[in-house]
């Protein structure tokens, strides 16, 4: 994957950069996307790193990914998800999507609730961000 990287703002680098820019330049000058590079990374996915560390459960997932929250979790195989027990996520919207539940929201909300979790939403910075927490509870 093609990342692009901020180096007065590291923080914010993505392989999503015309979203972020455009999102976090309500908040926050310009100046702070300058100097940007491109690298070339390798991705992986949350199932293939399970896989190759023989990890039988995941007790925390915390994604933190610059909008691409969504790809993430479609990299999970379904039938890992039952073994990761929780999940933190910092679910990226766009600048035209103001509203407490943007579209990107919504469909991971809806795939995780599908996948058995309990969603949590919160309100993030800026106001199209959102902050989720999932649980799965095991059945005993």
């Amino acid at each position: 994957a093609t990342f692009t990287y901020y180096p007065n703002c590291p923080g914010n680098s993505t392989c999503r950069p015309a979203d972020k820019v455009a999102l976090q330049s309500e908040c926050m000058p310009r100046s702070r996307f300058a100097g940007q590079r491109l690298f070339q990374c390798p991705v992986t996915t949350v199932s293939a790193l399970m896989r190759k560390h023989r990890l039988p459960r995941v007790d925390l997932l915390k994604i933190d990914v610059e909008g691409s929250e969504l790809d993430v979790l479609l990299g999970i195989d379904p039938a890992d998800y039952p073994n990761i027990h929780r999940i933190v996520a910092e679910v990226h919207g766009s600048s035209s999507e103001q509203s407490a539940m943007c579209r990107p929201t919504k469909r991971v909300v809806g795939l995780l609730e599908k996948q058995g979790y309990t969603v949590h939403t919160a309100p993030g910075f800026p106001a199209c961000n959102t902050m989720l927490f999932a649980i799965r509870i095991s059945k005993i």
